[in-house]
């Protein structure tokens, strides 16, 4: 991205955004919904991405710390031995926690949209609730 022309992930947010405001009419549950923050989604895709990759950059230097300075030969025959197949079944192992991941994190982008930094702790609101309507006495509560 360069000075002069926005981010493709910004046009993205900003997209995003357009493609799911609805005009406001008087009385409509839209009216008590929270401000959308577009570059919200921006915020929390530096988070994102190391959540992703850093627990495997991490285990993937352990692992190659241990084969080195371990008992190579002895983990060089273990490996030999493995048939053809057993390889895949750890290949599904790695790609099934990198999507646990994924599913795990990905609410962050929405949820930093409408909640701020400053709110605490994001994962902590599985749902986001809030109060519609003027009477004190009995205010109506929404799931946004």
């Amino acid at each position: 991205c360069s000075a002069s022309a926005p981010c493709c992930l910004e046009l993205f947010a900003l997209r995003f955004v357009k493609k799911h405001k609805q005009t406001s009419m008087a009385g409509s549950v839209q009216e008590s919904m929270p401000e959308i923050d577009p570059l919200g989604f921006l915020k929390i895709l530096p988070m994102f991405i190391l959540t992703l990759l850093v627990p495997r950059v991490i285990g993937l230097f352990a692992a190659r710390y241990i084969y080195k300075n371990g008992a190579t030969i002895l983990y060089d025959k273990q490996l030999g031995s493995l048939a053809e197949e057993e390889g895949w079944v750890f290949l599904a192992a790695v790609v099934f926690g990198f999507v646990v991941s994924w599913v795990n994190n990905y609410p962050m982008f929405y949820k930093g949209m409408v909640m701020r930094f400053n709110s605490g702790n994001l994962r902590a609101n599985m749902m986001i609730y809030k109060a519609v309507g003027s009477d004190e006495k009995a205010p109506h509560v929404v799931l946004e």
